[in-house]
């Protein structure tokens, strides 16, 4: 085990082993130990941060802040990074670890330098892959970089519970069943009007979801601690549009008002609003179906669901509804989600949000913990359902009098 010996402005710290990462790191580590949030848990985030870090190499370069040559040495390190050199033990901290996400910025910033210096190059952390950049906005940019991303991967998905539920609502349509309100007989239905509402209503949540997309492409790189721009030249802040625009793809502007941008997340607390509206939308849907499979012989037994396992390990043959399930649980998950990042929004304070990072990973916590379950149920729950007709016909006849079909 080799030993090194890191100085920084608290004092030395002495570190065994082979991590790559200096004494930011190793100090947040101390802090925090035993954290069950490692960065290298999301994925999506620290993805962003590298590429972020490569955005600033490039606009320092442009800008004259960094040599061509230390411009490359950074780039060639986050690009390391991003593929071969990747290694999730070298981004240990706690994303919950206190300071406004400064261990975070600081662990990937030497991570790179790091990378950086193994292949010759005398980079440094701070002067280097952290200038003209501070954590507020290079965390800030890069949370919402990440939430865009995971909400394209997601809107597909959604659109295909949509398409299943209005394709079953077509195939179950020219069966009278019966329609109930507060639980109770009322009028008789098409056996499919139910199943084509929801398709509505999912769509209808998810196109309004989609259209909080485009505020995540707009971000406060150069806006540096509070909004300010200090310690980022002029020059630097030219330069990010169209290295952003390199790095990400268009479009990804910069916000007009950077002080705004650093002290407010209303638009992450938007996002989450419309995932909470999603949530209950799909709880809803997913309950109904689950209500109307019910039995076979003491429940509803209307619509029967697929069997994709074994249904109990104790009574033989039963089969339950587990993708439905599958989405009630999630969607109960992103309630939760969507309460702990709407207080980190409003827990922000005076000149900047800290919080700003916490509410951008429970968007997309919630959006990855929604994926799997609606993939499924896209693909195979709704698909599976069968309708039970002559259950249907049965129960039409016990419609109120006043409220049966003609």
């Amino acid at each position: 085990m080799t030993e090194r010996t890191l100085k920084d402005s608290l004092g030395t710290l002495k570190l065994t082993g082979e991590s790559r990462w200096g004494a930011a790191t190793a100090r947040a580590m101390l802090a925090h130990a035993g954290g069950i949030r490692p960065l290298h848990g999301e994925p999506e985030f620290l993805r962003a941060l590298i590429e972020v870090k490569k955005v600033c190499a490039l606009a320092n370069a442009d800008a004259g802040v960094l040599t061509p040559a230390m411009s490359i040495a950074i780039t060639g390190a986050c690009d390391n990074l991003l593929g071969e050199s990747f290694n999730p033990a070298d981004f240990p901290v706690d994303v919950l670890l206190g300071g406004g996400s400064v261990a975070v910025n600081m662990n990937v910033n030497e991570v790179i330098a790091a990378v950086a210096a193994k292949a010759g190059h005398n980079v440094d952390a701070k002067l280097h892959v952290n200038a003209s950049q501070s954590t507020a906005d290079v965390c800030h940019t890069a949370v919402r970089i990440a939430v865009g991303n995971v909400l394209t991967q997601l809107v597909p998905k959604l659109e295909q519970v949509s398409r299943a539920l209005a394709a079953k609502g077509k195939e179950f349509s020219g069966t009278t069943t019966l329609g109930r309100t507060c639980l109770r007989d009322a009028a008789t239905i098409d056996a499919g009007a139910g199943l084509d509402a929801a398709a509505q209503l999912i769509q209808r949540r998810t196109d309004t979801l989609k259209r909080s997309a485009p505020a995540m492409r707009v971000v406060n790189l150069g806006g540096t601690v509070i909004g300010t721009g200090s310690g980022a030249p002029a020059a630097f802040r030219s330069a990010l549009p169209q290295r952003l625009a390199e790095v990400f793809g268009p479009p990804v502007t910069i916000k007009a008002n950077l002080v705004d941008a650093a002290q407010h997340s209303d638009d992450l607390g938007a996002t989450l609003a419309e995932l909470g509206q999603l949530a209950r939308a799909l709880l809803r849907v997913a309950r109904d179906i689950r209500l109307l499979g019910s039995g076979p012989g003491g429940g509803f037994n209307e619509i029967t669901g697929k069997a994709v396992m074994e249904g109990s390990s104790f009574f033989p043959g039963k089969v339950n509804p587990i993708l439905e399930e599958s989405i009630i649980q999630a969607a109960i998950q992103v309630v939760g989600e969507e309460a702990a990042g709407r207080m980190a929004v409003e827990y922000g304070e005076l000149n900047l949000n800290v919080f700003d990072t916490q509410a951008g990973l429970a968007v997309i916590r919630a959006m990855k913990t929604l994926l799997p379950a609606v993939t499924s149920w896209g693909m195979l729950g709704i698909p599976g359902l069968t309708l039970n007709r002559e259950r249907c016909r049965e129960l039409s006849a016990m419609a109120h009098p006043e409220g049966r079909a003609p």
